[in-house]
């Protein structure tokens, strides 16, 4: 079985760039296949530049592949965390490809 996964990790400092908003671009969402948690996958502290560059790729990997994957099953506090004072954030989002998936 072939598999693939993909990880966005976000360290940085909310003090280095202002939080971006694009109301034309999606959200991503990984949903666990035994309930209804869901968690929201973006890039909040890099330039507008390189979280539309970023936003854009996902949408890509998604759009291409989202029938040949598994869905995310990580715990929320894996999917989406923070340090205790909050100047380190990091998401991280795996997909195991399905049994049949020629990827």
């Amino acid at each position: 079985m072939a598999t693939i996964s993909s990880s966005f990790i976000t360290y940085s400092s909310p003090k280095l760039y202002s939080s971006c908003s694009s109301p034309s671009k999606p959200r991503f969402t990984c949903s666990a296949s035994n309930n209804d948690r869901m968690a929201f996958i973006d890039f909040p502290y890099v330039s507008t530049s390189h979280k539309h560059l970023m936003l854009d790729l996902v949408s890509t990997v998604q759009n291409r592949l989202n029938s040949f994957l598994n869905p995310c099953t990580l715990p929320p506090d894996v999917e989406s965390y923070q340090n205790e004072t909050g100047t380190a954030h990091a998401a991280l989002h795996l997909q195991s490809g399905v049994q049949s998936s020629p990827v």
